[in-house]
């Protein structure tokens, strides 16, 4: 949110258990533009921020995936966003 943007929205997630988060942004043809953030969260609510101020406008996918650092269990979601200059 907001959603659309202009240059910058909040990413906000939340996960049970200790993870390794990767979020990355790909174009609306799916080729990737960039990483966010790929680090370990611990559980609970977490807020990230994307910066497009050096993107067209345009439509953007951003990709959620974690990975539980403590077993096998991962999780994928992907979100459309809308930038707007």
């Amino acid at each position: 949110y907001p959603n659309p943007f202009n240059p910058t929205t909040k990413i906000p997630f939340s996960i049970p258990v200790d993870s390794n988060v990767n979020i990355s942004v790909y174009d609306i043809m799916g080729r990737f533009v960039s990483s966010i953030v790929a680090e370990n969260f611990s559980p609970g609510n977490h807020v990230v921020q994307f910066n497009g101020k050096n993107f067209a406008s345009g439509i953007y996918i951003v990709k959620l995936n974690a990975q539980s650092i403590v077993d096998d269990k991962s999780f994928s979601q992907s979100n459309k966003v809308l930038l707007l200059k």
